[in-house]
């Protein structure tokens, strides 16, 4: 899905905890602030469609019979339609001013947008599916996720597929007694140095039509496999260690390839000088 990051500050008018009406309660406009935004998805994005709006961090006073004159909240939205993402953040900005303003208080919308959704390209993924299974790995559609994912950028640039490799075993990615099966590590790490390998003619081919410069190109990707593969493996495992349960692996392999390719005809000309 595709990942905002949101602050929002309210401002009100401090006071003593026993005296409210000397004030304006900025917990209180807080509360109906987040209860509001809540209605976002349920009540105006297309019921087909997936959104999320959470709130998940709340700041403000420091003592307890005192009303702040300043509460901070933090969080993050999900969407997988760009016209959604659009939405959202225009209508978080119209409830939560006009629900401050309701109360005499005034609310400010800091909006940090991140990756947009990841979104594969056919052709690369039934290419992947089709080296999956010749490696003799079992292929599992990937279910829809409001997860994060900044690959999404490179997606933007050139056509790839984002590919999870997993043991089918034990706990999900973050959680805390996530564990990687090293046995899992060499097979996966030779697994995504596999495309690149069995498609070097075909994308050399795109930059070059010499046929010394493409034989070179791919005489060059078989000699790079062993580091490919360690590139990966290194990726792979420094997730593991941290409980991500993932790798961007495809995504170094894919970008080193193409950077290999459209220098290829420069390398040639060193080699010849």
């Amino acid at each position: 899905a595709a990942v905002d990051r949101f602050e929002l500050n309210i401002t009100g008018t401090g006071c003593h905890g026993g005296h409210p009406d000397e004030g304006v309660d900025t917990i209180l406009v807080a509360a109906s602030v987040i209860q509001a935004l809540q209605s976002i998805v349920g009540r105006n994005l297309n019921p087909f469609h997936t959104g999320v709006v959470s709130v998940t961090r709340i700041h403000g006073g420091n003592t307890w019979n005192v009303i702040p004159d300043k509460v901070e909240l933090e969080g993050t939205v999900r969407s997988m339609d760009k016209e959604d993402r659009v939405f959202i953040e225009k209508r978080m900005r119209g409830i939560a001013e006009n629900t401050a303003a309701a109360y005499g208080a005034k609310a400010e919308l800091l909006w940090y947008p991140g990756p947009p959704a990841t979104v594969n390209e056919e052709t690369w993924s039934a290419f992947a599916e089709d080296v999956a299974k010749e490696c003799g790995y079992e292929v599992v559609p990937q279910r829809n996720s409001t997860g994060g994912e900044d690959f999404a950028f490179y997606l933007e640039k050139i056509p790839g597929c984002f590919i999870n490799v997993g043991t089918g075993v034990g706990y999900p990615n973050h959680h805390p007694q996530f564990y990687a099966d090293e046995a899992a590590l060499a097979p996966a790490a030779e697994y995504f140095a596999s495309p690149v390998l069995l498609f070097a003619p075909t994308l050399t081919s795109l930059f070059t039509q010499d046929e010394e410069v493409l034989a070179f190109g791919v005489r060059f990707i078989r000699l790079m496999m062993p580091f490919y593969i360690a590139i990966c493996f290194n990726q792979i495992y420094a997730n593991a260690l941290r409980g991500a349960g993932n790798s961007t692996a495809p995504m170094v392999i894919m970008m080193g390839s193409f950077i290999v390719f459209r220098h290829v005809s420069y390398i040639k000309l060193l080699t010849i000088l």
